[in-house]
């Protein structure tokens, strides 16, 4: 290559001397052209000389680079295939595992947290009466565990101001109007 670009350059140095030989016209016009003409078959020539040797001295490398090209582009499209092919599957499989732990993180979270209050169809009966009478119930379970058979616990109920609340302030019985 380095030969060839040297050569080319002395070829443009010989080609711009006959130009100026040209323009210098004149009666020496005829021998110019005709002498330019001859030098420009002769330069053709060998640039042609050139180009085939350097072609012929570096096809088998420009077939090697053209078949690696190939077996690169082939190996590409296969990896994007298979990319393809197996998107839609995987994300699927983690949009379901994703849906399955919903409910499972929203227990968890119920259950450490206590984000939703309990359901209370008792319309907050159960929870007066577990602030009133919970420690006698506990104990009596208590006590019934210590002995190991089943115990009769009572519990008394005065319905007259509980905790100091009218009655018209408690809450409603359920199943009454």
């Amino acid at each position: 290559y380095e030969s060839w670009r040297k050569e080319a350059a002395l070829h443009r140095h010989e080609m711009a001397a006959l130009s100026k030989a040209l323009s210098e016209g004149g009666d020496r016009m005829g021998e110019s052209v005709s002498r330019t003409a001859d030098a420009q078959r002769e330069i053709s020539l060998k640039i042609l000389g050139s180009v085939e040797s350097f072609k012929g001295e570096n096809e088998s490398f420009l077939e090697r680079f053209a078949a690696g090209g190939e077996e690169v582009l082939g190996a590409l499209r296969r990896e994007r295939k298979a990319v393809r092919r197996w998107t839609v599957p995987a994300l699927s499989a983690a949009l379901v595992m994703a849906v399955l732990s919903f409910p499972v993180m929203g227990l968890y979270a119920q259950s450490q947290f206590g984000v939703l209050d309990a359901y209370d169809d008792t319309n907050g009966w159960k929870q007066l009466m577990w602030e009133r009478h919970g420690g006698r119930v506990k104990a009596c379970l208590i006590e019934s565990e210590r002995r190991g058979k089943v115990l009769r616990c009572e519990v008394r109920v005065d319905g007259r101001g509980i905790f100091g609340t009218p009655a018209d302030a408690l809450p409603p019985i359920p199943g009454e109007g």
